[in-house]
């Protein structure tokens, strides 16, 4: 009897696991809606946008985040109603789909690929799909958007008295570069601040 419980036991968290699996790999094909998007700064791939203020009252500006590039554009394709499309969203839907359906490699964030995808949502909903990439390139990578977020994250620490910059042993981390990498001890400060959009 005993082992008969455990055999049970076994085959239901075999059961759970799979359909945990499966509903990750649905949110892939899917993708999942911009509100969900939202609520987990540091997730592997991000998009980045910018509201026209015409269209937002001022100006808005706001990070997203995925766990897959193909999360993130089956996400643009499914997802977009999270604003005011000229012609209703169906049909921007449909546009959007085929703009990153007509790629070779339609899984990847090329940018040329985003500034069409930007071209079309500007021109229709006063939205700029500004950048995107990695949570890793985010924190490390030399581009001008990753250095420029850097920079101003630094910024906002000096502005607001928030200490990024001094491990539990007090050791600092140098504020000569602001756009420096990201360093371990400054983690949880950058989600944070990345988590404070939309702005």
């Amino acid at each position: 009897m005993h082992l008969e419980k455990c055999i049970s036991r076994i085959l239901t968290i075999e059961h759970l696991t799979k359909g945990i699996q499966m509903n990750k790999n649905n949110d892939n094909i899917t993708g999942i809606d911009f509100w969900t998007a939202q609520e987990n700064p540091g997730n592997a791939y991000f998009l980045f946008t910018i509201q026209d203020g015409a269209y937002s009252g001022g100006g808005t500006s706001c990070y997203f985040w995925y766990d897959s590039e193909e999360q993130l554009l089956n996400s643009i394709k499914s997802h977009m109603d999270f604003w005011n499309w000229g012609n209703g969203f169906d049909d921007a839907a449909v546009a959007l789909a085929k703009i990153i359906d007509a790629y070779d490699s339609p899984n990847s964030l090329d940018n040329k690929l985003l500034s069409e995808l930007s071209d079309y949502s500007h021109r229709n909903a006063g939205v700029h799909l500004w950048a995107w990439g990695t949570f890793t390139n985010l924190c490390s990578g030399d581009d001008s958007f990753c250095v420029e977020t850097r920079s101003e994250f630094r910024d906002w620490c000096e502005n607001t008295g928030q200490v990024a910059h001094t491990s539990d042993s007090g050791e600092e981390v140098s504020m000569d570069n602001p756009s420096a990498s990201i360093d371990e001890i400054e983690l949880d400060l950058f989600k944070e601040y990345l988590s404070q959009t939309p702005t």
